[in-house]
C-alpha cells in the first residue's frame, strides 16, 4: 500500500478545481456548491490526516511509522494540495522526527531529500546548518551524489523552492556547523597552532573567542577552556547550572561560558 502512496499521481480533480476557482468569482457569488462542498471534504481529509499524523509521529511509534508517515504526508500534499504553511509544518515534524530515529542507508536519500526540501523554503546560513547538522546526525554522505528532487516530489508539489535540491546540496556541502568548527579549533589548539575554518564560530562567540584565541599563547587562558564531553545544562567544574542564556548559546554555537560561577570558557563540539 505505501509503496503505491509514492506513484505520481498529481491532484485530485475536483482540488484543482478548488484551487483554481478564481477570486473575482468568489466575491460575486459564482463558486457552485460541488465545489464548495468539494473544498470542505477537503478539508475535513486534512484535518483526519494531521490526527492521523500526531499518532504516526507520537514518542511510542515514531520508530515504526516515521517512514510511513512520510510516504502519505507526500501523497497528501501532492492529492490535495495544502497551502505551504500548513505542508511545511508537516515537513517540519518529519524533519525533525527523523533525527529521533536510526536511519537505514536505504533510506538515507529520501530523508536527504527531505531536509533540503525545508531548506529550500528558507535559505540562510542558520538554516544551511541546521540542514548540515541534520544530514550529519542522520549518517548522510556529503561527499556523495546529490539527493534526487524526485524522493521529494509530493513536497515539491506545494512548497515553493528558493533553490534547486543540487544547488541546495552545494551549498550545504559548502559550510560548516559551529560543532565542526568547535573541533577543527581544538583540533588547532591541541597542535598549538591556530588555522583556518573556524572564522564563523570566532564571530558567533565573540565574548569567549578572545580567551579561545589567548589561549594559544597562554597557559592561563588554556586552562579557562572546558571541553564538555557529555551534554550537561551544569558547569562541568563547578556544577552549577548555567544561566539559561549560555545553555542556549551552548545549544545553538557549541560554545558559552560558566558566566555565574568560574567564568570558564565552555566547548561543546559533539552533534546533537
Amino acid at each position: 500500500m505505501f509503496a503505491a502512496l509514492r506513484e505520481k499521481r498529481g491532484p485530485l480533480e475536483q482540488v484543482g478545481t478548488v484551487r483554481n476557482v478564481d477570486a473575482d468569482s468568489e466575491e460575486e457569488g459564482d463558486t457552485t456548491e460541488e465545489v464548495q462542498a468539494a473544498d470542505r471534504a477537503v478539508d475535513h481529509s486534512m484535518a483526519v490526516f494531521e490526527k492521523f499524523l500526531d499518532k504516526m509521529l507520537s514518542p511510542e511509534l515514531v520508530e515504526l511509522h516515521a517512514f510511513r508517515a512520510q510516504d502519505l504526508t507526500q501523497y497528501i500534499c501532492e492529492r490535495l494540495q495544502p497551502e505551504q504553511e500548513r505542508a511545511k509544518r508537516w515537513l517540519q515534524r518529519l524533519v525533525d522526527a527523523f533525527t529521533k530515529v536510526d536511519i537505514p542507508n536505504d533510506r538515507l536519500e529520501l530523508v536527504s531529500a527531505a531536509i533540503l526540501t525545508l531548506l529550500g523554503t528558507r535559505i540562510d546560513e542558520n538554516e544551511l546548518r541546521a540542514a548540515r547538522s541534520r544530514l550529519v546526525g542522520i549518517g548522510a554522505d556529503l561527499d556523495g551524489a546529490c539527493p534526487s528532487p524526485e524522493l521529494a516530489r509530493g513536497f515539491h508539489s506545494v512548497l515553493e523552492q528558493n533553490a534547486s535540491i543540487a544547488e541546495l546540496w552545494s551549498r550545504v556541502r559548502a559550510i560548516r556547523t559551529f560543532r565542526e568548527q568547535a573541533r577543527l579549533y581544538l583540533d588547532a589548539l591541541a597542535l598549538g597552532l591556530p588555522a583556518g575554518g573556524y572564522g564563523d564560530l570566532a564571530l558567533a562567540a565573540k565574548d569567549e573567542f578572545a580567551t579561545m584565541a589567548d589561549a594559544f599563547v597562554s597557559e592561563r587562558s588554556r586552562r579557562k577552556i572546558v571541553v564538555i564531553k557529555q551534554w550537561s545544562e551544569a558547569c562541568p567544574k563547578c556544577h552549577r547550572m548555567l544561566p539559561k542564556i549560555e545553555v542556549g548559546k551552548l545549544r545553538s554555537t557549541a560554545v558559552a561560558t560558566a558566566r555565574n560561577c568560574c567564568g570558564r570558557v565552555l566547548i561543546w563540539p559533539e552533534e546533537v
